[in-house]
């Protein structure tokens, strides 16, 4: 049973490649802050301040990621519990 829903369950991600001028690199999951939408582009940002775009939609994200450590505030915010100060 436990193998069955593994396998149905989507794999969480550890990382994220982002793209800056044209290269790509990873970013830890362990690194980012939150994701947003603005202006219909869903962005990453780092707990540095650093922000990508990313091409995923924040309910795509909400199954990639554990619900350990993120958590959906609202329509707009997914938010790294780590990241949260009050």
């Amino acid at each position: 049973l436990r193998r069955l829903l593994s396998q149905l369950r989507p794999a969480q991600r550890s990382t994220f490649l982002v793209n800056q001028k044209g290269k790509y690199f990873p970013v830890l999951v362990d690194d980012i802050a939150f994701f947003y939408t603005e202006h219909e582009i869903v962005w990453l940002q780092k707990g540095s301040g650093e922000k990508y775009a990313v091409e995923y939609t924040l309910d795509e994200l909400e199954s990639l990621l554990s619900p350990v450590q993120f958590y959906r505030a609202n329509r707009q915010y997914i938010i790294r519990f780590e990241s949260v100060k009050e």
